[in-house]
């Protein structure tokens, strides 16, 4: 009966409201029942991966430099989140003060704290503020149930929860609990509540580098002459918040100097806008080059106002975890690192390299991706259920030297259909053909039980082969096997025209899984059909779309599908370290000698197009 009642009291807050928005409003005013989104559209990380959707339809989130922290809370709350407040927080300040109420950095005794809401609906915020004592919990100071002070309590029944990871809260984890009305209670109880929103809020300091973004030895301008040594000097205030399912952002702040706003500064794997930037005091343009997920350090370009010049700015930040055990590898689109499929990040004129690109370098440190690395490096066994023999040191040094040579054929036909010569890195998985290229004319795949019609060097079945030539309606030519063995005029037999084929099936693969273009590698080998199936399945405990994380950590996959993400890591680990050979000390491999590939490169009788 009591809880009909509560029930009761919330449909009638609901009703009002609807009836309450059809007419005058004397003041713009904010009640927590449509709290909701903005709908524009926001740059977000899932999982590990950086995709752009609305959102409405995602959940973005930031790892801040504290992936552990913020994983924690993501899991421990995801299930409680109320994701329309989650989605209208748009600020977070923190005062940390000793019992004087004067700010301090050094073990505080009080906490105060902002939380501003915004309302999609009326296009207005409301701020919500919380006091209160710390209190001592072995290392961590916490304070829980504390009431808000400003707001009106029967329209904004909130409460929240904090802990201080270390005695100066520097790291705090607060708790956003939406409850009932107080109705006839004088205080909020744990039974009130009827959502939640998790947020990680992080206070730090970091070095500032600056140097002119085309690495001139110096600038035109005398003024950012001295910005830049002056910025040097001193060391920066950061403050990041993270939302679980909400939106994420840094303030960096050297007072006069330098104040940057980065909306989701953590989860940049490509440039983005910032939001506001000031050098000097005066506006500026921003623009986020690259950062490392795990410390949190980042790389953002500002141009001055009524300047040519702009400056590349560092703020590195001391790792608030310890570091994995490979490299950290930091995507800003302007590392030198030699790689085996060098990639045009031109977004302009290949924007889907681009975007798919930078999603995989995302990747790079994904505990399962790292795992995989150490597994082609030979420091580690392949845990998967369905171990492959062939992931390991020696299958990697022989692609390595081979793939060289074909690297070239391969970017002439990926860049004519705008996709990222990187699934170069497929070869090593589906067929020995960089290092003998006469395989595609021996035999197709033989799988236990059934012929699987599987031919060439990217190993594409008959069925594919007929849908892609149907559906892009080039004349590929296609031939049936017979005794278990390619026709040698078939196209998939011949290292171009089998690339051009492989190549229109991914960017449909990439476009139909733009949410994680990982799960267009696993498609690849499973299907888009059963990756579709997997990823509905999946949407049963998420709505919103599913990453190859969310496969693995719902434990979605079968025995087969467990071979569709050891592939899948497989590939993607490859790709982390054949794009940055130096960081793994392969750089020094030589390119093979031989030049057999060139036997079966193009099919005489069939057609490529203009400039393959």
């Amino acid at each position: 009966m009591k809880l009909s009642a509560r029930y009761f009291i919330w449909a009638l807050l609901t009703v009002a409201f609807t009836l309450s928005a059809c007419g005058p409003i004397a003041r713009p005013t904010l009640d927590y029942n449509e709290i909701s989104a903005d709908d524009d559209e926001v740059r977000i990380q899932t999982g590990s991966v950086k995709v752009s959707k609305n959102s409405e339809e995602q959940t973005p989130y930031t790892i801040a430099g504290y992936e552990n922290l913020f994983n924690e809370l993501r899991t421990s709350i995801e299930n409680e989140t109320d994701e329309s407040l989650a989605k209208s927080i748009t600020d977070v300040i923190i005062s940390t003060t000793d019992d004087k109420k004067n700010q301090v950095e050094e073990s505080p005794t009080r906490l105060e704290m902002k939380i501003t809401l915004k309302s999609s609906y009326q296009k207005s915020s409301e701020e919500l503020r919380f006091e209160t004592l710390l209190e001592n919990e072995g290392e961590k100071r916490i304070a829980k149930n504390i009431e808000q002070e400003s707001a009106d309590k029967t329209a904004f029944p909130f409460t929240s929860d904090v802990v201080c990871h270390e005695k100066n809260c520097h790291t705090i984890e607060i708790r956003l609990k939406k409850n009932l009305p107080l109705n006839d209670k004088k205080t909020f109880d744990e039974n009130s509540v009827i959502g939640q929103a998790g947020i990680l809020y992080s206070l730090s300091h970091s070095k500032i580098r600056a140097q002119h973004n085309n690495n001139l030895t110096d600038f035109s301008s005398n003024t950012l002459k001295d910005f830049a040594k002056e910025v040097q000097t001193h060391k920066a205030k950061r403050a990041s918040v993270a939302v679980v399912k909400g939106a994420s952002y840094s303030q960096v702040q050297i007072p006069k100097l330098i104040e940057v706003r980065t909306d989701l500064v953590d989860t940049a794997s490509q440039p983005s806008e910032i939001s506001m930037v000031k050098i000097n005091g005066e506006l500026a343009k921003g623009e986020l080059v690259g950062n490392d997920p795990k410390s949190g350090s980042l790389i953002f370009d500002v141009t001055p106002a009524n300047s040519n010049e702009t400056i590349r700015i560092y703020s590195d930040e001391n790792a608030a975890e310890p570091p994995p055990p490979m490299p950290q590898l930091v995507n800003t689109g302007k590392v030198k690192s030699k790689s085996i499929f060098a990639v045009n990040s031109d977004r302009d004129k290949l924007p889907g390299t681009a975007y798919v690109s930078a999603v995989f370098a995302n990747y790079a440190n994904n505990n399962e991706v790292q795992r995989m690395v150490r597994v082609w490096l030979g420091q580690e066994k392949n845990k998967f259920a369905c171990n492959r023999s062939s992931y390991g040191p020696e299958s990697l040094k022989l692609f390595i030297e081979h793939a060289q040579n074909i690297a070239p054929f391969i970017k002439k036909v990926t860049e004519k259909a705008d996709v990222t010569p990187e699934i170069g890195y497929l070869l090593l998985l589906e067929s020995p053909y960089a290092v003998n290229p006469l395989y595609p004319t021996l035999t197709v795949s033989k799988a236990p039980g059934e012929l699987v019609t599987a031919t060439g060097p990217w190993q594409i079945i008959n069925a594919t082969a007929r849908t892609i030539r149907d559906g892009y309606g080039h004349p590929f030519l296609i031939y049936p096997t017979v005794n278990r063995r390619a026709n040698p005029n078939d196209d998939r037999t011949f290292f171009l025209n089998s690339t051009y084929m492989a190549t229109l099936l991914l960017r449909n693969l990439f476009k139909k899984f733009s949410f994680d273009p990982a799960l267009a590698i696993y498609a690849y080998h499973a299907g888009g059909g059963a990756t579709s199936n997997h990823v509905r399945k999946t949407k049963k405990y998420d709505k919103y779309d599913t990453t190859l994380s969310d496969i693995l950590k719902y434990r979605m996959q079968t025995k087969a599908n467990c071979d569709y993400l050891a592939y899948t890591y497989a590939f993607l680990s490859a790709l982390t370290i054949g794009q940055n050979l130096n960081a793994y000390g392969l750089e020094n491999i030589k390119p093979s000698t031989s030049e057999n590939y060139k036997k079966r490169l193009r099919n005489p009788k069939s057609l490529l197009p203009t400039g393959i």
